[in-house]
């Protein structure tokens, strides 16, 4: 007995097979955008009605980890205390970590250059090198609003474990490494 031949048309298999790859390319396309769009923001689920009406979904921009700012949290925005809370007793390791940043961004403040000089001039202070949201024009009021900010900052980071040189790799970078060239003094290859 003898099976019956199949035609199978060329044309058409090749049409499907671009089709379905120009599918695939679309529906990745599709998958990086709403992954970089969820890199910046997340949802808060919530009750529609607490005492008043609100909205039951709202969208919130992510907090900026890092002083700073690498091109993609360059939109983040960053919420300082609007009361400092007490800074870390002195000898601390705390104040061992800021003393290594106060002397690498300005040489305690007496670097003849900088934008610490730049602070200075408008009144302010900013001898630490903290630009958040990479904002490169950032000046704190005093040397204490600025001090107790980097403080808490640095604290927050030794309460999830981290390494001094991790912290300041952080700090420089923006990224969670565990050395670099900045925690290791090395200012000429820093960022």
């Amino acid at each position: 007995m003898k099976l019956p031949q199949i035609k199978v048309n060329k044309k058409k298999v090749t049409y499907i097979t671009a089709s379905g790859v120009f599918i695939a390319m679309l529906l990745i396309l599709l998958l990086a955008g709403i992954n970089a769009f969820f890199n910046l923001h997340y949802f808060v689920f919530q009750p529609p009605i607490i005492i008043n009406i609100q909205a039951p979904i709202l969208l919130k921009d992510r907090e900026l980890l890092s002083p700073i700012a690498t091109q993609s949290a360059m939109v983040a925005t960053v919420v300082l205390a609007a009361e400092p809370t007490q800074a870390p007793l002195k000898g601390s390791r705390t104040d061992a970590i800021f003393d290594v940043i106060h002397y690498n961004e300005s040489n305690y403040g007496k670097a003849p250059a900088g934008h610490h000089m730049d602070c200075r001039a408008r009144g302010k202070v900013n001898e630490w090198g903290w630009f958040p949201g990479g904002d490169r024009d950032f000046c704190f009021n005093s040397f204490e609003e600025g001090a107790i900010t980097i403080k808490q900052w640095i604290t927050k980071r030794i309460n999830l474990g981290w390494s001094n040189s991790k912290i300041l790799c952080f700090y420089n970078t923006g990224n969670q490494i565990n050395t670099c060239a900045y925690a290791l003094g090395n200012l000429s290859d820093a960022n």
